[in-house]
């Protein structure tokens, strides 16, 4: 802690923030250094061992979200980085523009990222994973799907290990790359834009559309949907807002009824693939073959995955955006003039 002070004491531009190993100071950290006095800048969060620092920058009235990486390196640390852009998301927001930057020491194109090109690599999943459960995109990559440049450079290999990845609120307009002497790394700068949140009426309604799993659900709901503004439109017996809150109360109760089994089907999995495990293990028991350690083994990082997958999308459901929604909108009309419901 004393050694991040001490660093950021030395910056007089404006505001600074360090954050390294507590363990190490010789290994890890990320830094974000602000050069203008008129931008705000706070510390949300960070991880224990200097690899992960999320900020947020305040300036007229916008916010910019801002999480600093540095992965773990080399292919000794494989498994290391696996676990590592698994604790990535809690220091993701994603209701702001929001922008993902740092090593992540590892390339996106074997053949376009790193020189002399490889054709096999051991692809990060869970960056990728990560990624797109977020609708993070690359914003040099998706600029320049086809373009070649290099990042990091050694005696015999050259590398695009530094990347910026952005969300829809981010709008990247170009990439500077500058050599420096002293660092095997070049300085990445990106300029950008940002989008704000579209503005939203009180005669609008969305929905999650993650919430429509099931074929037949989502045809009742089109089928309500689609008598609504007719019933909105021609009927002169109910007060359009009266049919609106109805038509809301019907695909509440549906969606109600789709989560209900869909608790019912995921309880009813959990008890097949515990009773296989458990069958499992007692074969390997009786029998400790390496046919039926395997057996079991795979059974349980089966469940291991499974589990891991459900409780990622358990956290990623509240944090989807705007753009994760369908809007349905509502005019009803009386006396021929539309208003608001």
């Amino acid at each position: 802690m004393q050694f991040d002070q001490a660093w950021a004491n030395e910056w007089k531009l404006g505001q600074s923030i360090f954050h390294s190993s507590h363990e190490n100071k010789h290994q890890s950290g990320v830094a974000i250094l602000v050069n203008s006095k008129q931008i705000h800048m706070e510390k949300v969060s960070n991880d224990l061992n200097g690899r992960i620092l999320h900020f947020k920058i305040f300036y007229n009235s916008e916010i910019l979200n801002i999480t600093s990486i540095y992965a773990p390196s080399g292919k000794s640390n494989r498994t290391q980085n696996h676990r590592f852009f698994e604790n990535v998301y809690p220091y993701i927001p994603l209701h702001h523009p929001t922008i993902l930057a740092g090593d992540f020491n590892c390339v996106e194109n074997l053949q376009l990222d790193k020189y002399p090109p490889v054709k096999t690599y051991s692809k990060l999943l869970t960056l990728l994973d990560l990624t797109q459960n977020l609708n993070l995109i690359g914003s040099f990559r998706t600029q320049n799907p086809t373009s070649t440049t290099f990042i990091r450079h050694t005696s015999n290999s050259h590398s695009c290990l530094d990347r910026f990845y952005t969300n829809h609120l981010c709008n990247p307009k170009n990439h500077i790359f500058i050599p420096i002497p002293f660092s095997d790394h070049d300085i990445v700068i990106l300029t950008l834009s940002t989008s704000s949140k579209p503005t939203t009426h009180t005669w609008l309604w969305k929905n999650n559309v993650s919430n429509f799993v099931h074929e037949q659900h989502k045809n009742e709901i089109i089928k309500l949907i689609e008598i609504h503004p007719r019933i909105t439109n021609t009927t002169h017996d109910k007060n359009p807002l009266e049919n609106w809150q109805n038509l809301k109360k019907k695909i509440k109760q549906l969606l109600i009824k789709q989560a209900q089994d869909i608790s019912k089907q995921k309880q009813y999995a959990h008890i097949i693939e515990n009773q296989k495990l458990f069958i499992l293990r007692e074969n390997m028991i009786a029998q400790p073959t390496k046919q039926n350690f395997e057996l079991y083994h795979k059974q349980q990082k089966q469940m291991h995955n499974t589990s891991l997958s459900e409780a990622r999308i358990t956290y990623l459901k509240p944090k989807l955006t705007w753009k994760n929604t369908k809007t349905y909108p509502f005019i009803p009309y009386i006396n021929n003039s539309p208003q608001k419901g």
